[in-house]
């Protein structure tokens, strides 16, 4: 810890645990972490497909992501 960084394990696959990956996907985006947020996005399972970094990163001029 220390380093700023959510180090608590999510266990449960439930949906407060997707919402929670959910949610750290929403920050790691923000914050431009492209393969960091897919991960929590692809763990929250958002959406119907595996979401990748490249994706992440063509939504980065879109208003609104």
């Amino acid at each position: 810890m220390g380093d700023g960084q959510l180090q608590r394990p999510i266990e449960f696959n439930d949906r407060y645990s997707q919402s929670t990956y959910h949610q750290l996907g929403i920050v790691a985006q923000e914050q431009r972490e492209w393969a960091t947020a897919a991960s929590h996005y692809n763990r929250a399972g958002v959406g119907q497909r595996t979401i990748t970094t490249g994706a992440l990163k063509g939504l980065a001029g879109v208003p609104g992501f």
